[in-house]
């Protein structure tokens, strides 16, 4: 018998719900995150670029990084393709989420 970690009394995969999307434009999105008003913390996010790996297509090894000035959804019309990043994390005894290694 398996017994779990001490401590643990749950995982999380979070966000709890990504969205994917295919798309015709030979580049894929870069990474961004949505960041959160101090002063309306309920109202719209503002999307913010982040840091992006480029990964080779035939070794999957991460050749680069950047971060884009501004965050471009299209190429030429077509639309960049989005695959969406998911954590799993752990709950604590302490119900604190701890991330998942």
């Amino acid at each position: 018998m398996i017994r779990p970690a001490v401590g643990i009394k749950g995982l999380r995969i979070l966000p709890p719900i990504a969205i994917g999307r295919l798309g015709s434009a030979d580049e894929q999105l870069d990474n961004y995150t949505l960041e959160i008003s101090n002063k309306d913390t309920l109202g719209f996010r503002h999307i913010k670029p982040a840091e992006t790996l480029v990964v080779d297509d035939k070794s999957g090894k991460i050749i680069r990084t950047h971060t884009a000035r501004n965050m471009t959804f299209t190429d030429d019309g077509k639309i960049r393709p989005v695959a969406p990043f998911l954590e799993v994390f752990a709950v604590m005894e302490d119900d604190s989420l701890v991330p998942l290694t």
